[in-house]
């Protein structure tokens, strides 16, 4: 497993379709509420990166993708890919991502998401979808105006 920030430090940022990225919530920090209150949620949150279209027949590769949830299915038995949902769809020259319930301008969870589009130098695509993820999950899972994040290895 590879952080982002180790990712984004590499000279080419290259995207493949079938990559799963992760956003690891944790409640440090916050003080436990009346009667023992331990509601915020914790765990893991996957995104997986899909090719859109076919991929070129000779090298293989995508020209476009988008990053989706994994998703638990509606019967709760199986998780699968929440194709109609992207996050993030990165196209030849341009990224259009979403941001969370928490809007980088507002941050308060009563502004709903909000889609942005960036134009994008050619071969810079992949490493600006990247970052475009990267707003979405600090919009999504940040709370108010408090704004944790966490810079170290995740200890299992």
């Amino acid at each position: 497993m590879v952080k982002l920030s180790e990712l984004l430090a590499q000279p080419t940022v290259e995207l493949h379709h079938g990559d799963v990225l992760q956003a690891i919530t944790r409640s440090e920090g916050y003080v436990q509420g009346r009667q023992g209150t331990d509601s915020l949620h914790k765990g893991k949150y996957r995104y997986k990166v899909l090719g859109i279209g076919e991929p070129d027949g000779t090298t293989g590769k995508y020209a476009s993708h988008k990053i989706v949830p994994i998703i638990m299915n509606k019967e709760g038995t199986a998780y699968e890919d929440d194709v109609e949902n992207p996050i993030v769809v990165q196209e030849a020259g341009k990224v259009t991502y979403v941001t969370g319930r928490n809007h980088p301008a507002f941050k308060d969870a009563y502004n709903g998401k909000q889609y942005f589009e960036i134009n994008v130098g050619a071969g810079d695509e992949h490493r600006v979808a990247l970052i475009a993820f990267l707003a979405f999950v600090n919009s999504e899972f940040s709370l108010g105006v408090n704004d944790f994040q966490v810079d170290t290895p995740e200890k299992e």
